[in-house]
């Protein structure tokens, strides 16, 4: 991360991806990636865990500026971002995931939105599924409730619950700027100034909801967390999580964890209240 909040190079943004395995996604975010330009400069960020494959050579070929930098370390969500986010230069770094492909607006939408907003920490922006519905992308803070419904077969016993719809803000169309308590981290513009006083994301989220904790940390150190739906990106959602496996465990540790974290303050805190 760098030591300040100028930018020699005049880049407006970094765009930080993290791959483990997904090549052909990959290429295909950055390809997309490419046909989004603000206005100026921009630069692409990968932190790749080591396979042996050759999508070092097929992205820089793509983009010849690339940051490529591959780890031999465990892959961890949060290490990985923030192996990306110290290399950043731009004067925003945009986290995003690597099955999403991204409307040619989109860096242009975030850029000027953050310049607009400087009381905005991280904002994040529109995702849309394959057929062009909304997904829910800011929600409310996890209480221990939510946290059952969402992780655990209770979800099944009561689908479409109030307790989940009010987490997921469903009853709110998603067409407006607003002030909500965290945006997921697979598509998060951070302001600089603000990663330099809150830090990076805690690694101690093993996978899953160290973009919840961030998200509160903003709100914490008096940044504001935003929704900004004019930046929008198409997720394939990729998630190994859904359904009863090993990381579906590990995300709902990772919830038990933010919620034992903050448990103590969660009800007292600054942030925008969503209910």
């Amino acid at each position: 991360m760098r030591s300040g909040t100028s930018n020699a190079n005049g880049c407006p943004i970094s765009v930080c991806l993290i791959n483990y395995g997904y090549d052909g996604m990959l290429l295909d975010c950055i390809r997309s990636v490419l046909t989004s330009r603000p206005e100026g400069d921009y630069e692409i960020v990968v932190a790749n865990k080591m396979n042996g494959g050759s999508a070092a050579a097929q992205a820089r070929a793509l983009c010849p500026r690339l940051k490529w930098l591959d780890s031999t370390e465990p892959f961890h969500i949060a290490s990985y971002r923030n192996m990306a986010m110290r290399a950043a230069q731009g004067r925003y770094v945009l986290t995003l995931d690597v099955d999403c492909i991204v409307h040619e607006d989109m860096l242009a939408e975030a850029v000027g939105f953050m310049d607009r907003h400087p009381e905005v920490g991280c904002a994040g922006g529109q995702l849309l599924r394959r057929d062009g519905s909304i997904q829910h992308s800011c929600r409310t803070f996890y209480s221990l409730p939510v946290i059952l419904m969402r992780r655990t077969p209770l979800g099944r016993v009561w689908p479409d619950s109030d307790i989940e719809r009010a987490h997921l803000m469903a009853d709110w169309d998603h067409q407006s700027e607003r002030p909500v308590d965290w945006v997921g981290g697979g598509f998060t513009v951070i302001r600089p100034e603000a990663m330099l006083q809150v830090g990076l994301l805690d690694e101690d989220y093993t996978y899953g909801f160290e973009d919840v904790d961030y998200s509160y940390r903003m709100w914490l150190g008096g940044w504001q967390v935003y929704y900004c739906p004019s930046a929008r990106v198409v997720h394939f959602e990729n998630r190994p999580s859904f359904g009863l496996n090993l990381l579906a465990l590990e995300h709902l540790k990772s919830g038990l964890k933010f919620w034992w974290k903050h448990h103590r303050t969660l009800g007292l805190h600054p942030r925008y209240s969503t209910t």
